[in-house]
Formats: structure tokens, sequence, C-alpha cells
């Protein structure tokens, strides 16, 4: 990772001081910490850039020494960061793709979250609400459907900001020790994503097989409860193979297998295993075993869930 941003950030003069317009919100400030994060990893001086909150001048949005966030120029040769009208785009992917690390954040729900809030297209945001609130049998909107459109929503966003991001949001100058403090993150957020670079590796290392035409994701011998088995695999299936349909997995609570379908799915229910001396766990998405299982029991565990 920090061989990748050395290349881009060498390609170019050094950079002296980055510049946020003012009215600093979560796209911005999230943009100015991998920004941070990147020039800190590929810096070896000890002083931090100058960051600088104010109006951005001609001059400054064409010199390259200076990082612009917000000052309406996308270039990232000039490295001049923004989001146009009806884009979909945040600032923030615009900087992933600068350091050519968006694949890498899109398996993160933030990323997401940015596009739809900042990324200036009412329609696609709209959208995404219609999509994701739908109706409970009382005719209403379910709980976590509601909790996901209140969560998009611009109105929630200061009520649910981290008092840590309210007290740098709302300051207009900040101080050397602080932005030390944001560099650090911004190496957090990189390091983070470096871990997605490294899950994707791993999991093309898995084993995939086919059963009764069902497709069978096996990540058992490969990723050990304790190291969050289930991270980033929705993402990587979608990508590398859509056509799974059941994810095989140790369990991070304990002994035993998790079992889970995809896309709820209705070729598959789980609830079926309820009745098995293997099984401490079933419903209809998922379910747990007792202990691990050699391939053949699996597999004939798996057939009670096949729905014919």
């Amino acid at each position: 990772m920090k061989n990748k941003i050395d290349l881009i950030l060498n390609a170019g003069p050094g950079i002296k001081k980055a510049i946020v317009t003012p009215d600093m919100d979560r796209d911005k400030f999230t943009s100015l910490l991998f920004i941070l994060g990147a020039i800190s990893l590929n810096n070896s001086r000890e002083e931090s850039v100058k960051v600088l909150i104010k109006d951005v001048t001609e001059s400054e949005l064409d010199d390259p020494c200076v990082v612009v966030i917000g000052g309406g120029k996308t270039n990232h040769t000039l490295r001049c960061f923004d989001t146009e009208s009806d884009s979909g785009v945040s600032i923030t992917r615009e900087v992933l793709n600068y350091f050519d690390l968006f694949e890498l954040g899109i398996a993160k729900p933030w990323l997401e979250y940015l596009d739809l809030v900042f990324g200036k297209n009412p329609a696609a945001y709209s959208a995404m609400i219609a999509e994701k609130i739908t109706p409970n049998a009382q005719g209403g909107a379910g709980k976590r459907s509601l909790d996901f459109s209140m969560r998009l929503s611009k109105k929630w966003t200061p009520a649910s900001c981290p008092p840590l991001e309210s007290y740098f949001l709302q300051k207009l100058k900040w101080e050397k020790s602080e932005i030390s403090f944001l560099e650090k993150i911004g190496k957090f957020l990189i390091s983070d994503l470096d871990q997605v670079s490294e899950r994707r590796e791993t999991l093309e290392t898995c084993n995939t097989y086919t059963h009764k035409g069902i497709k069978i994701f096996d990540s058992t011998t490969v990723l050990p409860g304790e190291e969050d088995p289930t991270f980033l695999v929705n993402e990587f299936l979608n990508e590398a193979d859509p056509e799974v349909l059941i994810v095989v997995s140790n369990d991070d609570r304990g002994p035993g297998y998790a079992l889970f379908r995809r896309n709820e799915t209705d070729q598959i229910d789980f609830s079926q295993l309820g009745k098995s001396e293997e099984i401490v766990y079933s419903s209809k998405s998922l379910a747990k075993t007792i202990k691990p299982l050699p391939k053949r029991k699996l597999v004939k565990l798996l057939d009670l869930a096949i729905v014919d």
C-alpha cells in the first residue's frame, strides 16, 4: 500500500499545504484524513503539512504543491478534489480514486453513505431510500428500514456525528498537534483498507464447489473463527462469483461452523436443519453447527436445507 502511495505522490511535486474550503462537512473531513495519512506515509520529515480552512484562489487551484478539497474543481494532476452536481460521487471517492484505493473502499459502508449524502445526486439518494424502506406485514416500514432512512438523512447527520468529529468540523484553525493526530487517523484508515486487500487475496484461496446445482463457498480450512471469517465475503462473492448461494465458515462465537444463505435466496432454508443433532441454532437464513464437520457430513446436512 505504501509503495503505491509513494509512486503516486512522488510523480508530482512535494505537497506544501492542504486547503479545505469553508463549511467543513463529513465528506471533506474524511477526504482530508486520507490526504494527511497518505502524505505522512510518504513523507519522512517530522513536520506536518500545513492545513488551512479558507476560500481558495485561482493560483492555489493551479498549484500542484497545494491540495485543494472543495474548491469547485476536480483535477487529480493538480490535486484538486470536489464533487460535481448530479455525479453521485463524494469527494472522498475522488481522493480514493486518486490513490487507486477505490476498489478497496467499496468494502466499507461509509463510502456508500458519503456518496449518497454528499454526491449531489438527489435522484440516487431517493432511489436508495425507496429500495431500503420495504413495507412490513402491517403496511408500514420495518424498524431496520426506518433506521437506514434516518441514518442517510442529512437532517440526522449532525445528531449522529461523533463528538470528536464535531470538534474538528467546527474549528476554523487547527494546532500542529491536532494535525498530527489527524495524520494518525488517516494512516489508520489506509491501513484498514490494506487489510481489505489482504482479505481479498485470502478469499481467493478458499474452496468453492457445487452440490446438487447449488454453489457453496467454504472458508473453514483457510480462515479461523477468531479472524472474523465473514468479513468481506459477500462483497467478494458479489464480484468474483455471484452464483454462490451458501457460505460455510468457522463461527467467530465458538466451536462449530456458521452456515449462511446469500441474497435471501428461496432455494435454501436452513430452518429445515432444526431437528438435526449437529445443529445448535437455525433459521431460514443461517444455522450454526455444534462442532466442525467433515465435508461428507457437512454436505449431507446441506442436503436438508436445499429446497426442491
